[in-house]
Protein backbone atom coordinates (compact mmCIF):
# COMPACT_ATOMS: atom_id res chain seq x y z
CA UNK A 1 0.00 0.00 0.00
CA UNK A 2 2.90 2.43 0.89
CA UNK A 3 4.62 1.50 -2.22
CA UNK A 4 1.94 2.41 -4.45
CA UNK A 5 1.64 5.94 -2.78
CA UNK A 6 4.93 6.52 -3.66
CA UNK A 7 4.75 5.35 -7.55
CA UNK A 8 1.95 7.36 -7.66
CA UNK A 9 3.75 10.81 -6.23
CA UNK A 10 6.48 10.07 -8.77
CA UNK A 11 4.23 9.35 -11.40
CA UNK A 12 2.39 12.77 -10.94
CA UNK A 13 5.85 14.26 -10.36
CA UNK A 14 7.29 13.30 -13.48
CA UNK A 15 3.96 14.32 -15.20
CA UNK A 16 4.61 17.61 -13.83
CA UNK A 17 7.92 17.80 -14.85
CA UNK A 18 7.10 17.03 -19.01
CA UNK A 19 4.22 19.63 -18.35
CA UNK A 20 6.56 22.36 -17.17
CA UNK A 21 9.11 21.21 -19.84
CA UNK A 22 6.48 21.13 -22.87
CA UNK A 23 4.82 24.66 -21.35
CA UNK A 24 8.04 26.52 -21.59
CA UNK A 25 9.32 24.94 -25.11
CA UNK A 26 5.89 25.75 -26.55
CA UNK A 27 6.32 29.80 -24.94
CA UNK A 28 9.33 30.53 -26.31
CA UNK A 29 9.51 28.81 -29.70
CA UNK A 30 5.64 29.31 -30.61
CA UNK A 31 3.93 31.54 -28.56
CA UNK A 32 6.46 34.50 -28.13
CA UNK A 33 7.35 34.65 -32.19
CA UNK A 34 3.51 34.34 -32.29
CA UNK A 35 3.43 37.72 -29.79
CA UNK A 36 6.15 39.23 -31.43
CA UNK A 37 4.75 39.04 -34.92
CA UNK A 38 1.53 40.96 -34.11
CA UNK A 39 3.20 43.90 -35.35
CA UNK A 40 5.28 43.94 -38.90
CA UNK A 41 9.34 43.93 -38.43
CA UNK A 42 11.08 46.20 -40.87
CA UNK A 43 14.43 47.13 -41.43
CA UNK A 44 15.51 50.71 -40.76
CA UNK A 45 16.72 52.50 -44.00
CA UNK A 46 19.38 55.10 -44.26
CA UNK A 47 17.82 58.59 -44.66
CA UNK A 48 21.11 60.19 -43.66
CA UNK A 49 21.75 62.90 -46.46
CA UNK A 50 18.29 63.10 -47.59
CA UNK A 51 15.81 66.07 -47.88
CA UNK A 52 13.95 66.16 -44.52
CA UNK A 53 10.27 65.89 -46.73
CA UNK A 54 12.04 63.14 -48.91
CA UNK A 55 13.80 61.48 -45.49
CA UNK A 56 9.99 61.73 -44.25
CA UNK A 57 7.91 59.84 -46.92
CA UNK A 58 10.79 56.73 -47.02
CA UNK A 59 10.44 55.95 -43.47
CA UNK A 60 6.20 56.21 -43.70
CA UNK A 61 6.03 54.07 -46.61
CA UNK A 62 7.79 51.24 -44.61
CA UNK A 63 5.19 52.08 -41.42
CA UNK A 64 7.54 54.28 -39.31
CA UNK A 65 7.23 56.74 -37.99
CA UNK A 66 10.19 59.55 -37.97
CA UNK A 67 10.54 62.38 -35.39
CA UNK A 68 12.73 65.23 -35.55
CA UNK A 69 15.52 64.92 -32.62
CA UNK A 70 17.42 68.40 -33.25
CA UNK A 71 17.64 71.26 -36.02
CA UNK A 72 21.14 71.97 -35.46
CA UNK A 73 24.23 73.69 -37.65
CA UNK A 74 26.21 71.93 -39.94
CA UNK A 75 28.60 73.01 -42.27
CA UNK A 76 29.14 69.96 -44.42
CA UNK A 77 25.37 69.70 -44.90
CA UNK A 78 22.54 71.83 -46.65
CA UNK A 79 19.92 73.04 -44.59
CA UNK A 80 17.14 70.91 -43.87
CA UNK A 81 18.69 67.69 -44.99
CA UNK A 82 19.21 64.85 -42.31
CA UNK A 83 22.88 64.43 -41.41
CA UNK A 84 22.18 61.83 -38.39
CA UNK A 85 19.36 59.00 -37.68
CA UNK A 86 18.86 56.60 -34.53
CA UNK A 87 18.31 53.62 -34.85
CA UNK A 88 21.16 53.33 -37.41
CA UNK A 89 19.93 51.70 -40.88
CA UNK A 90 19.95 48.14 -41.15
CA UNK A 91 18.23 47.72 -37.48
CA UNK A 92 15.19 45.96 -37.52
CA UNK A 93 12.26 47.52 -35.77
CA UNK A 94 8.22 46.81 -35.47
CA UNK A 95 6.37 48.75 -37.38
CA UNK A 96 4.72 51.94 -36.29
CA UNK A 97 7.96 52.55 -34.08
CA UNK A 98 9.75 55.90 -34.15
CA UNK A 99 12.63 56.94 -35.57
CA UNK A 100 14.95 59.92 -34.74
CA UNK A 101 16.49 62.29 -37.15
CA UNK A 102 18.78 65.65 -36.81
CA UNK A 103 18.38 68.09 -39.12
CA UNK A 104 21.04 70.27 -40.69
CA UNK A 105 20.69 73.82 -40.11
CA UNK A 106 23.32 74.49 -42.88
CA UNK A 107 26.15 76.88 -42.80
CA UNK A 108 25.80 79.00 -39.23
CA UNK A 109 25.35 82.71 -40.20
CA UNK A 110 27.67 85.12 -39.65
CA UNK A 111 27.51 88.77 -38.84
CA UNK A 112 29.65 91.33 -40.93
CA UNK A 113 31.68 93.10 -38.92
CA UNK A 114 31.47 96.89 -37.76
CA UNK A 115 34.65 98.54 -39.30
CA UNK A 116 34.43 102.07 -40.34
CA UNK A 117 36.94 104.67 -38.81
CA UNK A 118 39.35 101.28 -38.77
CA UNK A 119 42.49 101.42 -41.13
CA UNK A 120 42.49 98.90 -44.01
CA UNK A 121 45.14 97.00 -42.65
CA UNK A 122 43.39 95.86 -39.51
CA UNK A 123 39.95 95.74 -41.15
CA UNK A 124 41.36 93.48 -43.53
CA UNK A 125 42.87 91.40 -40.49
CA UNK A 126 39.11 91.43 -38.63
CA UNK A 127 37.71 90.20 -42.16
CA UNK A 128 40.33 87.05 -42.05
CA UNK A 129 39.63 85.87 -38.38
CA UNK A 130 35.86 86.38 -39.19
CA UNK A 131 36.46 83.94 -42.16
CA UNK A 132 34.98 86.53 -44.75
CA UNK A 133 36.71 86.97 -47.96
CA UNK A 134 37.47 90.43 -49.57
CA UNK A 135 35.97 91.28 -52.94
CA UNK A 136 37.39 94.02 -53.90
CA UNK A 137 38.82 97.30 -52.26
CA UNK A 138 37.44 100.59 -53.94
CA UNK A 139 38.76 104.34 -52.90
CA UNK A 140 36.68 107.30 -52.97
CA UNK A 141 37.59 110.80 -52.13
CA UNK A 142 35.70 112.26 -48.75
CA UNK A 143 36.81 114.65 -46.17
CA UNK A 144 34.88 112.67 -43.05
CA UNK A 145 37.87 110.33 -42.58
CA UNK A 146 41.35 110.40 -43.09
CA UNK A 147 42.50 108.85 -46.04
CA UNK A 148 43.26 104.81 -45.60
CA UNK A 149 40.23 104.34 -43.11
CA UNK A 150 37.22 102.19 -43.87
CA UNK A 151 33.99 104.35 -44.70
CA UNK A 152 31.95 101.67 -45.25
CA UNK A 153 31.76 97.60 -46.12
CA UNK A 154 29.36 96.08 -48.62
CA UNK A 155 27.34 94.13 -47.43
CA UNK A 156 27.10 96.29 -44.11
CA UNK A 157 27.69 95.77 -40.84
CA UNK A 158 25.75 93.60 -38.84
CA UNK A 159 24.42 91.75 -41.99
CA UNK A 160 23.99 88.05 -41.45
CA UNK A 161 26.02 86.38 -44.04
CA UNK A 162 27.73 82.43 -44.77
CA UNK A 163 31.27 81.84 -44.36
CA UNK A 164 33.46 82.88 -47.04
CA UNK A 165 31.11 85.36 -48.09
CA UNK A 166 33.34 88.31 -50.38
CA UNK A 167 33.03 91.69 -48.76
CA UNK A 168 33.50 95.35 -50.35
CA UNK A 169 35.43 97.68 -48.19
CA UNK A 170 35.12 101.21 -49.17
CA UNK A 171 38.14 103.37 -48.38
CA UNK A 172 38.64 107.00 -48.16
CA UNK A 173 41.27 108.09 -49.65
CA UNK A 174 41.08 111.89 -48.53
CA UNK A 175 40.19 114.81 -50.38
CA UNK A 176 42.61 117.58 -52.71
CA UNK A 177 42.30 119.87 -49.24
CA UNK A 178 43.90 117.12 -47.45
CA UNK A 179 47.75 117.02 -47.13
CA UNK A 180 48.61 113.25 -46.70
CA UNK A 181 47.40 110.34 -44.44
CA UNK A 182 48.22 109.16 -41.41
CA UNK A 183 51.07 105.72 -41.99
CA UNK A 184 49.12 102.38 -41.42
CA UNK A 185 50.95 100.59 -37.92
CA UNK A 186 52.75 97.57 -39.24
CA UNK A 187 54.41 96.54 -36.27
CA UNK A 188 53.63 92.98 -36.15
CA UNK A 189 51.88 92.07 -39.16
CA UNK A 190 53.36 90.04 -42.13
CA UNK A 191 55.19 91.54 -44.68
CA UNK A 192 53.04 89.12 -47.48
CA UNK A 193 50.16 90.63 -45.65
CA UNK A 194 50.50 94.29 -46.02
CA UNK A 195 51.91 94.72 -49.73
CA UNK A 196 49.07 94.13 -51.61
CA UNK A 197 47.28 97.05 -48.94
CA UNK A 198 50.16 99.11 -49.31
CA UNK A 199 50.48 99.40 -52.85
CA UNK A 200 46.56 100.34 -53.02
CA UNK A 201 47.66 103.21 -50.53
CA UNK A 202 50.24 104.44 -53.03
CA UNK A 203 53.03 103.75 -50.85
CA UNK A 204 55.84 102.29 -52.23
CA UNK A 205 58.10 99.13 -50.09
CA UNK A 206 61.40 100.53 -50.63
CA UNK A 207 64.56 99.13 -48.36
CA UNK A 208 63.82 96.26 -46.77
CA UNK A 209 66.13 94.64 -43.84
CA UNK A 210 66.32 91.21 -42.56
CA UNK A 211 67.32 90.32 -39.06
CA UNK A 212 67.55 86.67 -37.84
CA UNK A 213 65.24 85.81 -35.02
CA UNK A 214 65.24 82.29 -33.38
CA UNK A 215 61.88 82.47 -31.83
CA UNK A 216 59.61 84.60 -33.93
CA UNK A 217 58.12 83.27 -37.48
CA UNK A 218 60.07 84.56 -40.24
CA UNK A 219 58.49 88.08 -42.19
CA UNK A 220 57.11 89.07 -39.30
CA UNK A 221 57.77 93.25 -39.54
CA UNK A 222 59.00 94.57 -35.85
CA UNK A 223 60.55 98.43 -37.38
CA UNK A 224 59.06 100.56 -39.87
CA UNK A 225 59.86 103.91 -41.24
CA UNK A 226 57.86 106.29 -41.26
CA UNK A 227 56.39 105.87 -37.90
CA UNK A 228 52.76 105.01 -37.18
CA UNK A 229 50.52 108.22 -37.43
CA UNK A 230 52.79 110.29 -39.26
CA UNK A 231 51.16 111.65 -42.07
CA UNK A 232 52.63 110.24 -45.64
CA UNK A 233 51.70 110.73 -49.00
CA UNK A 234 50.73 108.47 -51.95
CA UNK A 235 54.51 107.86 -53.86
CA UNK A 236 56.01 107.84 -50.48
CA UNK A 237 58.32 105.13 -50.07
CA UNK A 238 58.84 103.22 -46.60
CA UNK A 239 61.33 100.88 -45.18
CA UNK A 240 61.05 97.80 -43.19
CA UNK A 241 63.10 95.70 -40.65
CA UNK A 242 61.42 92.33 -41.29
CA UNK A 243 62.54 88.90 -38.88
CA UNK A 244 63.98 85.90 -41.03
CA UNK A 245 64.62 82.83 -39.20
CA UNK A 246 68.16 80.81 -38.45
CA UNK A 247 68.53 78.35 -40.37
CA UNK A 248 70.48 75.64 -38.90
CA UNK A 249 73.64 74.42 -40.52
CA UNK A 250 74.93 70.77 -40.30
CA UNK A 251 79.08 70.19 -41.07
CA UNK A 252 79.56 67.07 -42.70
CA UNK A 253 83.06 65.73 -41.91
CA UNK A 254 85.82 64.80 -44.37
CA UNK A 255 86.31 61.62 -45.10
CA UNK A 256 89.59 61.81 -46.32
CA UNK A 257 90.69 63.51 -43.01
CA UNK A 258 89.40 62.04 -40.08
Amino acid sequence: MYKMKIKKILFWLFVAFVSFLVGVLLMNFIIMPLIVRQGNIVTVPDVTEMELTEAEKILKSMELEPYIELFDYDPAVPENYVYRQEPSPGTELKASRSVKLWISKGQKEILVPYLVGLPLIQAENILQRFELKIAKIEHVETDSLPPGKVIKTIPPSNTPVRKNTEIIIVVSKGSADLEGFPMPNLFGRNLAEIEKPIRELGLIIGNIQYIENETGESGEIILQSPQPEVLVSPGDTITLIVTTVIVDTVSVPDEENP
